[in-house]
This record gives structure tokens, sequence and C-alpha cells, in this order.
């Protein structure tokens, strides 16, 4: 019973839980900091994997996109851009090499969009640290298909990702991962041992009741044994 009690305490249920939770960073952490060690600035097609790590300077020339002539007969750079309408997150079209033969989605949160659109309206370069994930946005492939010239949805699949995006993340941040995992599990299981002892050293109230009752069964006995006999 009182182990029993002591799985369905509150205290030891919120160690468990924060052990879990602490379990998952931790494993998230290891992950990140194995393909941290192993970041790369381009990838071919075949080795992007959910977890990966990129970094490199991105230029206007690697985004997707068509020229096109101003009324002052300057030329201009247009850039595939799609925008959510929820989170305001644009998605660009980067090639991931320096060949050029592979895009894949491009994450650009509002906090990066003014420095990004500066990139764009110049020839400086934009240097990112990403990591893919899972698209999150979709292909608007009319509009890619005006940027590339053609209408082939094979082609374009062929060069462009629609199953993966770059998110771009802070690396110290990324690093913090398995330090955030390890302490929330070293809490959880501080707590699940407190919880453990104070449940040792609480008394057994059902024995104590019991050995009070047996007491004054005895003395009612020896009471009888005792009393005035006729």
């Amino acid at each position: 019973m009182g182990k029993m009690k002591y799985i369905l305490s509150k205290m030891s249920i919120l160690g468990c839980f924060l052990c879990i939770i602490g379990a998952i960073f931790t494993i998230q952490g290891i992950i990140a900091r194995y393909n941290l060690a192993n970041i790369k600035e381009s990838y071919s097609k075949f080795e992007i994997k959910n977890g990966r790590y990129i970094e490199y300077d991105i230029a206007k020339e690697d985004l997707i996109g068509r020229c096109y002539t101003d009324s002052d007969e300057s030329v201009k750079f247009s850039p595939y851009c799609n925008t959510d309408a929820l989170s305001s997150n644009q998605f660009y079209l980067t090639a991931i090499n320096g060949n050029s033969d592979y895009y894949v989605s491009l994450v650009i949160t509002r906090e990066h969009q003014k420095a990004f659109k500066k990139m764009l309206n110049s020839n400086d370069t934009y240097h990112i640290v990403g990591k893919f994930d899972k698209l999150r946005g979709i292909l608007i492939y009319e509009g890619i298909a005006k940027c590339l010239g053609t209408n082939d949805r094979s082609k374009i699949d062929q060069i462009i990702s629609a199953d993966h995006q770059i998110r771009i993340v802070n690396l110290e941040d990324e690093k913090k991962i398995l330090y955030k995992g390890l302490s929330i599990l070293v809490i959880g299981l501080l707590i699940f041992l407190f919880a453990l002892e104070k449940e040792r050293r609480k008394p057994d109230t059902k024995v104590d009741n019991t050995q009070s009752m047996n007491a004054a069964k005895r003395k009612r006995v020896t009471s009888s044994s005792y009393g005035p006999r006729e």
C-alpha cells in the first residue's frame, strides 16, 4: 500500500515528468552536438536530412528568381518569395551547393527580413547558420515556373525540395539544448528521490492504528481478568 501511495504522489509524478522531458531534450542535444560537429557549407540533394546544419554566405545569385528591366533601364532582380499569412515568414528558394543544381526553401522570419532585403538590393552576401527540417510552407509552382521559364513539373521537382526547408538558427542556442536537457533531467531526478525519501520516512498509519487497537484490546482483557468476583 505504501508503494502505491508513493507511485501516485504528486511530487513523484512531477519528478517522473521532468525526467522524461529532460531525457528528450538531452537526446536532442546530443544529436544537435553531433550534427554541429559535422556542419557543412554545401550539400547534395541526397545528403539532406532533418536536423543537419548548413553554414554559408548567401548571395542573391543563389536564389531562384528572375531579372527584369526597370523604368530607368536598369536591370533588377526579383526573387521567388512566398509569404505565410499567419506567421509572416517569407520563403525563398536557395541553392545549397556551389553548382546551384538543387534548391531548398529558406525561411526568413521577421527578425531577419530587413537585413535579408538589404542583401537583395546590393551585391553583399548574407551569412546564415541554418537547420534542415520538414517544410512547413507550400511551394507556389506557378511563381517558380515563371522564374525558371518552364512549366515542366517533373523538371521542377528534380531541382527543388518539396520536403525540406532551412530554418535560420542561433548557433549558441543550439549548443545549449544539451545543457537544458541535462538540467531538467537532474532536477526531475532530485525531485523524484526527494519524494521517495519523504515517503520512506512517513509512518505507516495503518500499522499504528492496528497496534493501538491491539493495545486497547489487551487492556480490556487485563481489566476483565482482575475485576471483582461473585
